[in-house]
């Protein structure tokens, strides 16, 4: 029994010197509570959701891509920054396929965003990488494909355009006008083709836009009659001092700012051949300009109403009669508008109202210049209703009337005209969201 007394000190003593020495075991790595998709069988891919998404990857954030070590890429994904008062991130992942309707894989995804960081993951290793690449506490979620500005894209990842701007575009176009003239009568067999083209562009100070219109015109079927004009330009602009200042003293003394929000208009090269069924006639405008002034303009300078004033230099030339041209000169009034209703771009009226009073000389005399006069009146609203190939159609209605005297006698007198047409237009971009926002922030400071 001594002998047993004696060995548990020793025994108790050599357990505490192995536990001393004894190495401490590695603390396990902290959890960082990544979720993720279950993972196909190929370690690469998610599984396909087993609804479409619902979210959307957004267009101005950063897309970080995954590439195989082939350096095709199997994911793309964007982590934006949780939303205020919540800890968790939520993060969006797209693969680079359309889907096609029978479920596999369409063709690649248009109109997205170049991938700003690239990664190369081992075989199998997605969801490890995933794992320590992602903020912790993250959320992976699957989501449609980002799509720009003035784009959509359906739940197969299908882009299509959703925005238009009618200002910036080439259309053709063809439209029936009947119509009732005197001393004609009616004519209902009238159809015009058309062919336009405009360019807007808004100045960095968001102050002033310009407006070109190369090449437009119009050729009519039945009687045949065509007009064109090479090049039309003007410009609106937004003053920033007032031309005049009202102090009023009634009730408290209060000011108030008049703007002359002055443009200018220029036509380059018009022709007009048989005006108003005339037999043979040719209207030949060399040039016309002047000023214009905007009574009222939208922030963005894409709707208005303004006085347009100028002068134009024709020759009206007469190849029957032997006496070869008359030279005109023609001041021009008019008052127009232009008005776009929808941020979409989709509805568009516009009205223009022009009186111009030519004073004519003759090459066979000596006689004074002989007045003349014509009234050019219409109101017209077009509106987008399909497009092809992300091309909008639009339908076009108008109706107007006018007057002219300057043309042979048996062409002059009033007219009363209505009609309806489409156009389809090319390469019409999506409106400029992001400067219309700083416009209309501006026209509220």
């Amino acid at each position: 029994m001594p002998g047993r007394a004696s060995s548990l000190p020793f025994a108790v003593t050599a357990c505490i010197g192995l536990v001393a020495a004894a190495p401490a075991s590695a603390e396990p790595p902290p959890t960082r509570n990544v979720v993720l998709p279950p993972v196909s069988e190929d370690g690469m891919s998610f599984e396909a959701p087993g609804t479409p998404p619902t979210l959307q990857m957004h267009w101005e954030l950063p897309i970080v891509c995954l590439r195989n070590g082939w350096g095709g890429i199997v994911l793309r994904y964007q982590c934006p920054q949780a939303a205020e008062g919540e800890d968790e991130v939520v993060c969006l992942y797209s693969g680079t396929h359309e889907t096609r309707e029978d479920g596999g894989e369409g063709p690649a995804l248009e109109r997205i965003q170049a991938c700003q960081l690239s990664d190369t993951i081992p075989p199998g290793g997605l969801a490890d990488f995933l794992e320590q690449r992602l903020p912790a506490g993250a959320r992976l979620v699957p989501a449609l494909a980002e799509s720009p500005p003035g784009w959509r894209r359906d739940e197969r990842g299908r882009v299509f355009q959703v925005n238009f701007d009618l200002y910036r575009r080439v259309y053709l176009g063809t439209r029936w006008i009947p119509a009732l003239l005197s001393p004609v009568g009616m004519e209902l067999g009238r159809v015009g083709l058309e062919l336009g083209s405009r360019i807007e562009v808004l100045s960095d100070d968001l102050r002033t836009r310009f407006r070109f219109q190369p090449v437009t015109g119009e050729v009519m079927l039945n009687p045949l009659g065509v007009s064109a004009t090479l090049l039309r330009f003007d410009a609106s602009h937004d003053a920033d001092d007032p031309l005049i200042r009202i102090t009023t003293f009634w009730g408290a003394p209060a000011r108030h700012d008049l703007y002359a929000d002055i443009g200018g208009w220029l036509d380059v090269m018009g022709v007009e051949y048989r005006p108003r069924n005339s037999i043979d006639e040719l209207q030949l405008r060399f040039v016309a300009g002047g000023v214009t002034w905007d009574l009222w303009h939208s922030a963005d300078m894409y709707s208005y109403v303004r006085l347009r004033l100028g002068a134009a230099f024709e020759d009206l030339y007469l190849d029957r009669d032997g006496v070869g041209n008359r030279v005109a000169l023609a001041p021009v009034a008019a008052m127009e508008g232009d008005f776009t209703f929808d941020d979409d771009g989709f509805h568009h009226l516009t009205f223009v109202s022009a009186y111009e009073a030519p004073f004519v000389w003759r090459e066979d005399g000596d006689a004074p210049p002989t007045f003349s006069q014509r009234f050019t009146n219409e109101a017209a609203y077009e509106v987008i209703f399909l497009a092809i190939n992300d091309q909008p159609l639009t339908l076009r209605v108008a109706v107007g009337g006018g007057y002219r005297d300057d043309v042979e006698e048996a062409a002059r007198g009033w007219e009363l005209t209505a009609g309806a047409g489409l156009r389809f237009s090319f390469w019409v971009p999506a409106r400029d969201m992001e400067a219309l926002r700083e416009a209309q922030a501006r026209g509220q400071d």
